[in-house]
């Protein structure tokens, strides 16, 4: 038999045989990108996460944060999935007029709100409240606030269908009756939290209302009787109140006719009292820091106001401090016969305490002394935050420097009016003597700033002679996490031609800001607007009431950008 010859034609063989035999580089690199194909199809698949993951790892992120909404809305833009994430985390939410027209559809947006704020709206209340009770809504917590009629009607409605209600405010309510406080306990009886501060009381029976509304809401932790209640709280309903709701923690009100025993009296009712607030208009009780009143004090006292009390001086301070171990915030504003020895004897004496409010008070007279004693004590007080505006003409650089240079916590420190503290001194403090995270403001906030110059509610401007200078760039160099800017009814603080280059370096520094207010602003040149608008990535809301935006660029600027609110 003849061996069958081999040649070059012999080797090629059928498509199905090559294949199986010698893959061609095309079909082998077909293999690979199906294998590696699969291989990340496998790798996304095990990195998916279900809905429930994302919002536990989305509230994780926003958790304790007041204005969790800014980190919210940049998730929702990410994708489908996190928008409908980002809507079911909403859980707060504040009506007003212009909103009106759009509740149905944001309020289907938002499934899981449980507070509502209703501000500035000029409609029907008892309609709205109405409209609301519609919606599957678990509230928690409804407020009420600028002038209005008291709802009866859209209450009864929303009590209804909404029985979780624990929280229930009520300010500037043109007037106030005994029927109210009946209304209010029948429809909420689980309250928790109230607070009443109506304009006025049109009935004289009101007493009556709200000795019945108290014995109605059992569960009842904390309250604010103010306002209008001035004329009708006194000793008697104070002792009520502390008698008959066994689980009282907070209590606040206003009244003329408070005296030292009848607040002793009712304290030593309820021993759970952790914060209470009491405004006196009568300022000729010199004794109300008496034995009795001492005795009273619960010891889990945590937040005490004594505003204004012009009796209380350094020795009343210390004799107090002594029962005030867990104490966390006082109020001690305008008590003007207080100096830094009450001050230094609260940090060492109260080691919990971490805000303190000394405003109008004579800060600065002893401070070298006091502090000479606590740096032997080798104590380092945990005080976060200190407000000492409108201090007296004793409180200059130098004692500011010193309190900066041992209160080494501080994360805030209010300065406003100080009118003898200079620019120099305040920086420096901030500067050098305090930990970075300090800011020293005119708002309640550590990463806001503000300096208007017109008396609102918000606290007077640091007034130094003269302010700061006007070229903006110490306020990077002093705040670089600034999230908040307020330049509202500026005097030293103008956007005009000459401070083009403080802008750009603050637009290209203030990486976290997220709000700026210009409103009567009368001074804005629009380059500056133009760099502001363009440079800050993240800002979200500008205030510009009574800029007349004629600038192309910015108006295009702002075009660029959706989400600002302006």
């Amino acid at each position: 038999m003849k061996r069958k010859r081999t040649t070059r034609n012999s080797l090629k063989s059928s498509p199905s045989s090559s294949s199986s035999s010698f893959p061609s580089s095309s079909h082998q690199q077909q293999q690979q990108q199906l294998l590696s194909e699969t291989k990340l199809s496998t790798a996304a698949a095990s990195l998916h996460l279900p809905d429930d993951c994302w919002e536990s790892i989305c509230t994780f992120l926003v958790h304790g944060d007041n204005d969790s909404h800014h980190y919210i809305e940049p998730l929702s833009l990410a994708s489908k999935q996190f928008l409908s994430i980002a809507n079911c985390l909403r859980s707060s939410f504040t009506i007003s007029d212009p909103t009106l027209l759009f509740i149905p559809t944001l309020f289907y947006r938002f499934p899981n709100l449980t507070s509502l704020h209703i501000t500035s709206f000029h409609g029907d209340l008892n309609s709205l409240l109405c409209q609301i009770s519609e919606f599957p809504f678990k509230l928690k917590s409804l407020k009420l606030s600028d002038k209005f009629q008291f709802p009866a009607k859209g209450l009864q409605d929303l009590s209804k269908k909404i029985t979780t209600l624990t929280s229930l405010t009520c300010i500037n309510i043109s007037s106030f009756c005994d029927n109210h406080c009946v209304l209010i306990s029948d429809c909420f009886p689980l309250l928790e939290e109230l607070h009443l501060q109506p304009q006025t009381i049109t009935s004289r029976r009101i007493r009556i209302g709200v000795e019945a509304m108290l014995i109605a809401l059992p569960k009842l932790r904390k309250i604010n009787l103010s306002g209008g209640f001035e004329r009708i709280n006194d000793d008697s309903l104070l002792f009520h109140l502390c008698k008959n709701c066994e689980f009282l923690e907070d209590v606040a009100m206003t009244s003329r006719f408070l005296t030292p025993d009848g607040i002793a009296s009712a304290i030593c009712q309820r021993p759970t009292l952790t914060s209470i607030s009491f405004g006196w208009v009568i300022y000729q009780i010199q004794d109300i820091i008496s034995s009795h009143f001492i005795d009273s004090l619960c010891q889990r006292i945590q937040h005490l106001n004594l505003q204004s009390a012009h009796f209380l001086n350094d020795h009343h301070i210390v004799t107090l401090s002594s029962f005030l171990a867990d104490l966390v915030s006082i109020n001690l504003s305008g008590c003007r016969k207080l100096t830094d020895s009450a001050l230094f004897v609260l940090v060492r004496k109260c080691s919990s305490l971490s805000d303190i409010q000394m405003e109008r008070t004579r800060i600065g007279e002893n401070i070298v002394e006091n502090s000479n004693s606590l740096l032997n004590f080798g104590f380092n007080p945990q005080l976060k935050s200190l407000y000492l505006a409108q201090s007296s003409s004793v409180f200059k650089d130098k004692s500011l420097l010193m309190l900066a240079s041992i209160l080494t916590n501080l994360q805030l420190l209010d300065l406003c009016n100080c009118n003898y503290i200079s620019e120099e001194g305040s920086l420096t403090s901030i500067t050098s003597a305090c930990r970075a995270t300090m800011v020293m403001t005119s708002t309640r906030f550590s990463d806001k700033i503000s300096f208007p110059n017109e008396e609102t509610h918000i606290a007077q401007p640091l007034q130094t002679n003269p302010p700061f200078s006007t070229d903006f760039f110490f306020i990077p160099d002093c705040f670089p996490l600034l999230k908040e800017l307020n330049l509202s009814y500026p005097t030293n603080f103008k956007l005009d031609e000459s401070s083009i280059n403080g802008v750009k370096a603050l637009s290209l520094t203030l990486f976290k800001l997220l709000k700026v207010n210009l409103s009567h602003n009368y001074y804005i040149f629009d380059q500056s607007l133009f760099h502001l608008f363009k440079k800050c990535k993240v800002l979200e809301e500008a205030i510009l009431v009574y800029y007349n935006c004629s600038n192309a660029d910015i108006a295009f600027a702002l075009c660029e950008r959706p989400k600002l609110r302006y």
